[in-house]
């Protein structure tokens, strides 16, 4: 399944920051810091909350990853992707499938890489006393959220009024839920027009 363009971001910033440290390799710690720096709010938010901050975060980055004694002059585009990251991708890519995307969206990624029990990612957040458990369950809860599917039906002849996984609501408390939706998780949804029912 292909990358969303944000996610694309991710990998590139990912890449970047492997070959600023000198790294000739590309590992789950590398992808973690550039979640954390390019991922939607939604899924960054979630972090901070639990306690990830910038300067805690690279502070574990240098803590579990140290600089080499010697820096690779490896490509920019050759640097290899660990074992724990190419599973990180693979678990990403069936999450994605599950919750029924078409593209690979950063969250998919980051509850990747929160199934990996092992991994450099995991152990910062660890050095950060966040606990990888909390995180991983509020990203699913953040997934299965995005999951509700909007039906739209025709309740009159001058008023739309849509149903979700829950009950009915009105259109103008959807509308907003419609926007919510679409800065948090990348959707992109028709502008939705509000009429008020015509008296007889």
């Amino acid at each position: 399944m292909q990358l969303s363009l944000r996610s694309k971001e991710i990998k590139r910033r990912a890449r970047e920051h492997a070959r600023r440290c000198g790294h000739g390799h590309l590992g789950t710690e590398h992808y973690f810091a550039a979640i954390f720096a390019a991922a939607p709010k939604v899924t960054t938010s979630i972090l901070e909350k639990l306690g990830v901050y910038g300067l805690g975060l690279y502070k574990a980055f240098d803590k579990v990853s140290p600089p080499p004694n010697e820096r690779s002059e490896e490509p920019i585009l050759g640097l290899k992707e660990t074992a724990n990251a190419e599973k990180m991708m693979e678990y990403a890519d069936q999450e994605a499938v599950a919750q029924g995307d078409k593209q690979i969206l950063p969250e998919h990624i980051l509850f990747g890489l929160l199934r990996l029990k092992k991994c450099k990612a995991v152990a910062m957040l660890k050095e950060m006393k966040v606990s990888p458990e909390e995180v991983r369950t509020k990203v699913f809860e953040s997934l299965r959220m995005k999951k509700a599917k909007l039906i739209c039906t025709k309740a009159a002849p001058d008023i739309v009024c849509f149903s979700w996984e829950g009950g009915v609501g009105n259109p103008l408390k959807l509308h907003h839920a419609l926007e919510e939706l679409e800065k948090e998780h990348e959707i992109v949804t028709a502008t939705l027009t509000i009429k008020k029912k015509k008296k007889s």
